[in-house]
């Protein structure tokens, strides 16, 4: 027979529920170590059992299908960027209301200058602000994989883009004839709210850089 004692204990026992930590293996302890707001690199693997695990999962940037198509035969397009897809079925917005809480993109050398960002608009683009601190290095000619530790706020209260930026001269994952809508891009060096990304490859073109990421609207760590 338990005591109110010791069931005070057993309650006290359990901590807030986290569907991230049990996602991962191999990039675990570099998560637990990471202070809030830095992104930690992470296995295909870990972020395959992200998608599994945390509930009401969202992928903004480009589907799987698109990303795949994109990886596995790649045309570049070289420069310092600030990137991201016009969103279509293909090329999906950041819905309302929603944590960011893992990227992907495909580059074609190792660079350690990328950086996320996101905006309050899917028809407007400008206004985007920064997301976490600037990733780990990626892998070259690879898909690069990412988890933020500690997101704690939305990054937005409407639907918007998710979009990157990269401040090396290198090739970055992009392929015409996909099926997506097309993007929007502007070389520079730092971008600030008022970057407006005026370049772009139309809907005609069916273009789409390979990023993704990861969102909820249930905070889950």
């Amino acid at each position: 027979m338990y005591s109110p004692k010791r069931r005070f204990r057993l309650f006290r026992t359990f901590g807030p529920f986290d569907r991230i930590t049990p996602s991962l293996t191999t990039s675990l302890t570099a998560y637990n170590n990471a202070a809030n707001g830095v992104w930690v690199k992470i296995t295909a693997s870990e972020y395959s059992a992200l998608k599994t695990n945390v509930s009401g999962i969202n992928v903004a940037g480009a589907t799987d299908a698109t990303i795949a198509a994109i990886a596995n035969n790649t045309n570049f397009t070289t420069g310092s960027l600030m990137f991201t897809n016009i969103v279509s079925s293909s090329t999906p917005a950041i819905p309302a209301n929603s944590y960011m809480f893992a990227v992907s993109l495909y580059t074609g050398a190792n660079i350690s200058t990328v950086k996320v960002y996101a905006n309050n608009s899917t028809s407007s683009y400008t206004n985007f602000t920064q997301v976490g601190g600037t990733l780990p290095t990626t892998s070259a000619a690879a898909l690069s994989y990412y988890v933020l530790k500690g997101a704690s706020t939305p990054t937005s209260t409407s639907d918007g883009n998710f979009a990157m930026h990269s401040t090396d001269n290198i090739n970055h994952g992009f392929k015409q004839s996909v099926g997506a809508a097309g993007v929007r891009y502007l070389s520079l060096g730092t971008p600030s709210t008022s970057t407006t990304l005026s370049s772009s490859f139309g809907t005609g073109t069916a273009a789409a850089f390979a990023i993704q990421a990861l969102t909820t609207t249930s905070k889950q760590w």
